[in-house]
């Protein structure tokens, strides 16, 4: 199941650049582990959404499971930018990681 692990309302004439790393730690017998840093940027104009500036950037992805995954993207609805986690749904999967951010406006 994929989860909304933090997320932040973008305000009009705002952009973003956000950096997360994540370390990720399964409690099944199975014991795997997954490692990342994910990179993104995201701008909201007047009257407008968010969008995402050019492509999400993972400069350092591991995983022992392929169904795993971290991304960083963006929900029109809420204008919100998100860091998006998924584990294995036959494992419980602890993701402990930081986000770091800086926000512009103009």
């Amino acid at each position: 199941t994929e989860t909304t692990a933090w997320s932040l309302v973008l305000a009009e004439r705002e952009a973003i650049y956000i950096r997360v790393e994540a370390i990720v730690e399964s409690d099944s017998a199975s014991r795997e582990s997954a490692g990342y840093e994910v990179k993104a940027a995201f701008r909201r104009y007047t009257g407008g959404d968010v969008t995402q500036i050019g492509a999400t950037s993972q400069p350092f992805v591991v995983e022992e499971d392929a169904t795993w995954n971290l991304t960083i993207d963006r929900d029109t609805g809420t204008q919100t930018v998100r860091v998006r986690v998924k584990g294995n749904d036959a494992d419980n999967t602890v993701f402990l990681g930081t986000v770091w951010y800086r926000v512009l406006t103009v």
